[in-house]
């Protein structure tokens, strides 16, 4: 599966000029965890996110370029584990998505990790066997200013709050957010830039919202939660059908952390990273690519080899070799050929493309087609046989 298969092409855009109170204003009204900043001539320059906007400092003249997310930028057909590793390796949850030169839509990391919860075997693991990620807990009579400070430090975007050590609620950053709009309160850390709220040098308004009880706004009743018996496909399961990024992992009344998006991107990378591998690639280096190109390629055939080791299902030994073709002008073509070795024998693959990457996946497909016609003679051969036995 690609990006473009799972991008938003509904999302909110802003202007670089536009004032911060707007940007805030429209991503609580249109429940939106992110959005994109575009310059006067409608070009990308990056994405603001409530996070970001959690953690600064702005008053009534800042403007939205002054919270912007540089992010990289990716192209329609990339597939989704390269989509996990640019996120794993940068730390943005959101990625803009361009053709031609054009912004067409947006990645997010829930997305990304729900489709590869249904094909990665990592998604097997339970809740349990993760590092959960445990806020420090609160009281129904603490501050949202004090909960504000527990988000922006340990970077969570839910705070538990407790109440005789039972878990009472759960504040978001969503409900952080409406509270500090409610008196056009900017949304950051009160105080100097030396301290924070509960330090010394913190100046707090006596009157501000973010002043009042979490207990007044945070979430009561029966709260989602997720047992540490659970698989990470069952977390994920509910974590994009109600579009969070933190779940509660409780078992018989006792709160052992949260799960969160970031924890399952991390073992769903790690498994990829150490997934078994024979690989041996020839002519890469005579490409004449630079090091970034050639990492790019690296990653590419390993994220397909993968891929094509799970679909057939058992290690693979993987031969490709890589050279230029013909040429016209200062382009020319790549030849591609891939032979791949497993326990029913051997299958083989050539292409040659303009494009490396279009080519790399050409072989790949075809050997992925050739893998499903040899099982499915196997299957008609089995099912021969017992016919014949029945007879």
């Amino acid at each position: 599966m690609k990006a473009k298969d799972i991008m938003h092409t509904n999302f909110l855009s802003f202007n670089n000029n536009d004032e911060l109170s707007k940007v805030v204003g429209s991503l609580i009204k249109h429940k939106k965890r992110s959005a994109v900043v575009l310059n006067e001539k409608g070009s990308f320059i990056g994405i603001v996110s409530r996070r970001k906007l959690l953690g600064r400092k702005y008053d009534a003249t800042s403007k939205a370029h002054n919270v912007v997310i540089k992010t990289p930028i990716i192209l329609e057909d990339l597939d989704l584990m390269h989509c996990a590793k640019l996120m794993h390796s940068t730390g943005v949850q959101t990625l803009p998505v361009e053709n031609k030169g054009k912004l067409v839509g947006l990645v997010q990391l829930i997305d990304v990790l729900q489709e590869l919860s249904l094909e990665l075997d990592a998604a097997k693991q339970i809740v349990g066997s993760l590092d959960l990620i445990k806020p420090s807990p609160m009281k129904s009579v603490d501050s949202v200013g004090k909960a504000l400070s527990i988000m922006i430090k340990e970077k969570v975007d839910h705070v538990l709050v407790f109440t005789n050590r039972e878990l009472d609620g759960l504040l978001s950053i969503r409900d952080v957010m409406k509270v500090a709009m409610q008196q056009n309160q900017r949304v950051s850390n009160p105080g100097k830039a030396a301290g924070g709220i509960g330090s010394p040098s913190a100046v707090v308004d006596r009157n501000s919202p973010l002043n009042l009880p979490v207990d007044s706004f945070m979430s009561h009743g029966q709260l989602l939660t997720i047992t540490r018996g659970n698989s990470l496909l069952d977390a994920m399961a509910v974590m994009h059908k109600r579009n969070i990024r933190d779940l509660i992992v409780q078992e018989n009344g006792k709160v052992y952390g949260l799960v969160t998006l970031k924890t399952i991107l991390g073992a769903f990378i790690h498994q990829e990273i150490q997934a078994p591998l024979q690989l041996n690639i020839r002519g890469l280096k005579k490409l004449d690519l630079h090091d970034l190109q050639e990492a790019r390629f690296l990653a590419l055939i390993r994220s397909e080899a993968l891929k094509l080791q799970r679909k057939v299902g058992e290690e693979l030994n993987f031969s490709m070799h890589l050279k230029v073709g013909k040429r016209t002008g200062a382009a020319h073509q790549y030849d591609v050929k891939l032979k791949v070795e497993g326990s029913h024998g051997i299958l083989m693959a050539d292409s040659n493309e303009w494009k490396l990457d279009a080519a790399i996946r050409s072989v790949f497909r075809a050997l992925q087609l050739g893998f499903k016609k040899q099982s499915a003679r196997k299957g008609a051969k089995q099912i021969g046989r017992t016919r014949m036995f029945r007879r």
